[in-house]
């Protein structure tokens, strides 16, 4: 019997069997680790997305689902309880890190990441947050943007970054980028670039995600920029 313990943020969970769920986990060691939990009905509180874990996994073989012991280590989900956007927040993404995370490859870095994000959720400006954090997640998958003026596409006059390519990831700066204007997106001020808001920062890391998820488009983000619409972008 293989038997692993770790600290874990809830990814998602479902029903299965009678009264029992299977429950995805990003964690620390392990990255994404799915197993059984054993009358997880009565555990919906504990397994809601975001959530704070330790667990241990236990299996016979590889190959096997194996059994997910998980016990609360923080409810993120009750501190947030009070704001539906946060909440869904947490929804959205479990739902992204689900898809596009491989099963049991350990992104060290990223959880940092995570986890913090998760933890100061009640902070302020939590819609930025939210877009680093996409951006973190493209580069643990090696999709990383390239932003800054180092890394940037520019003409000798100057003229500032504006654009990013949808192709590269790279940003371009105006000059370069004007004659493919139609075909560019947009570099949001939130990145470095002169212009562009809420919704200009989450089409550039939405068109990149989408190819990392290989097209898969995921109901929950939309639902969520819609609540960010009728919110302050400064927080949620």
């Amino acid at each position: 019997m293989a038997e692993r313990a770790d600290e874990g943020i809830v990814l998602r969970s479902w029903p299965n069997g009678e009264g029992h769920a299977i429950v995805s986990v990003f964690s620390a060691h392990h990255g994404r680790v799915q197993g059984l939990v054993k009358g997880g009905d009565k555990k919906k509180a504990l397994l809601q997305p975001g959530n704070l874990v330790t667990f241990v996994h236990r299996r016979r073989l590889d190959s096997q689902l194996g059994t997910l012991s998980p016990d609360l280590e923080k409810d993120i989900c009750g501190l947030v309880f009070y704001s539906p956007a946060r909440l869904h927040m947490l929804r959205y993404v479990g739902e992204l890190l689900y898809y596009a995370l491989p099963e049991e490859q350990p992104y060290p870095r990223f959880f940092d990441t995570l986890r913090r994000f998760v933890t100061e959720l009640n902070g302020a400006k939590t819609w930025q947050r939210l877009a680093f954090l996409e951006l973190d997640l493209l580069g643990a998958l090696g999709f990383g943007l390239a932003l800054t003026p180092e890394e940037a596409v520019t003409d000798a006059h100057g003229s500032p970054l504006y654009y990013v390519s949808p192709k590269t990831g790279r940003a371009v700066s105006r000059e370069m980028g004007m004659p493919y204007h139609d075909k560019m997106l947009l570099l949001p001020k939130l990145f470095g670039g002169v212009e562009g808001g809420f919704l200009d920062v989450f089409k550039l890391t939405g068109h990149f995600l989408r190819v990392a998820l290989a097209e898969r488009d995921l109901p929950s983000r939309k639902t969520l920029l819609e609540l960010g619409t009728k919110s302050d972008f400064t927080d949620a």
